[in-house]
């Protein structure tokens, strides 16, 4: 480890859908926070070279200026990094690489394989140590040139969130944003989603969420309720400006996506954001498809204290 001092990190885990997007655009108007919404763009996009993506201030991300700087500023410090080139992404690119080695899976046999085969595979490891300091130079030039104190990751992955805790130039501190099951389902039924899979991925990824943030000590994890950020924005953010060490500050009502730098979700192309809790599904969804929902996933979301 070197000799600065731990970077703070604060790592939003949740599933999609959750107002990860939100949290990236309202953390960041914190003066000491700083937000890039979801560090990487998907593989997919990836994989396209991340051609004519927009940053959440209007411009591909090859032009814009604040992007080009902290490439310039990885690259200074030894690291190749660009808007085609993520080089700090934990993930294989390869589809049958990324299952296998960097997805994290629910089920702990075969976390415990996957251990097993980066131990038989050299190869694994020294990619991975090289990318751990790829993330340390990528977050400290973000910090340095926004001046900020905490970099918030609204990645929401498990994996990279799996890494990042391994990594002992960072201090991570990671909020759990949690969202009712029947909420998410309804969601992604809108998207074209059938309930039954919308329900077990929701169901898994608390799985794994728990597993990997159980043996942390409990400074270092809070729970969010999306309805509760929704309800009260500005006391829900206070709370999580206490748990990452920092001042108390007023949130904007409305926020202007043109003045941040955010990727992620395609609603950061909007003109502002403005915060509001939608609980449409407790309309739209039949009895029969709340008992489906439930069935699933019924047992961690009432111990996730929703009830009602």
């Amino acid at each position: 480890m070197s000799k600065e001092k731990a970077i703070r990190i604060g790592y939003l885990a949740g599933t999609s859908y959750c107002g990860s997007t939100m949290m990236a655009l309202l953390t960041n108007s914190h003066p000491q926070i700083s937000s890039v919404g979801e560090a990487c763009l998907n593989r997919a996009l990836q994989r396209k070279g991340g051609k004519d993506y927009q940053c959440s201030c209007g411009k591909n991300l090859s032009e814009c200026a604040f992007w080009n700087e902290v490439f310039r500023a990885v690259h200074e410090k030894g690291f190749e990094l660009s808007a085609k080139n993520w080089t700090y992404d934990y993930r294989y690119k390869n589809p049958i690489l990324h299952k296998l080695l960097t997805l994290y899976p629910s089920i702990p046999q075969y976390r415990a394989f996957q251990e097993l085969i980066g131990v038989l595979f050299p190869g694994h490891l020294k990619r991975i140590e090289h990318i751990q300091r790829v993330n340390v130079a990528f977050v400290r030039s973000v910090l340095d040139l926004t001046k900020s104190e905490v970099f918030f990751d609204t990645s929401k992955a498990l994996m990279r969130l799996s890494f990042l805790l391994e990594n002992p130039e960072f201090d991570v501190r990671v909020v759990r944003i949690i969202r009712d099951v029947r909420a998410f389902a309804s969601s992604g039924l809108k998207r074209g989603e059938p309930l039954t899979r919308a329900a077990e991925h929701w169901r898994n990824y608390q799985q794994g969420a728990h597993y990997l943030t159980a043996s942390m000590a409990e400074d270092k994890v809070m729970i969010l309720r999306y309805e509760d950020l929704c309800k009260n924005p500005s006391q829900a953010l206070q709370g999580v400006y206490r748990f990452l060490g920092l001042e108390d500050y007023d949130p904007p009502e409305a926020v202007d996506w043109n003045n941040h730098h955010i990727i992620g979700n395609s609603i950061r192309l909007r003109d502002q954001l403005k915060v509001r809790l939608d609980e449409s599904w407790r309309t739209k969804l039949s009895k029969a498809e709340l008992d489906t929902v439930l069935k699933i996933a019924g047992r961690i979301n009432t111990s996730l204290g929703y009830t009602d």
